[in-house]
């Protein structure tokens, strides 16, 4: 087959798992780049931190981001308990 060009290699920044993957591959829609604002750079100027993630980190990642969605909104709702106390 000689020489085949139009690969990426994707890495997961989580669990470290590869993949060589042609452009246009069905496997590559399972791979997924995520943008994560620490507390820092969500008050600042800088850009969020982007991430590659395999499918498998990426349905994890899911569930820890609405975690801490939920736990936000919680947070923002509790100030005004706080305020009454």
């Amino acid at each position: 087959m000689g020489r085949q060009t139009g690969y990426s290699k994707l890495t997961c920044d989580r669990c470290g798992r590869t993949a060589f993957l042609q452009s246009g591959n069905a496997d590559a829609q399972s791979w997924y780049d995520v943008n994560h604002l620490t507390s820092t750079s969500a008050a600042s100027a800088q850009p969020p931190s982007t991430y590659t993630l395999c499918g498998d980190c990426y349905k994890a990642f899911q569930s820890f981001a609405a975690t801490a969605d939920a736990e936000f909104e919680k947070w923002v709702k509790d100030a005004d308990r706080e305020e009454q106390s």
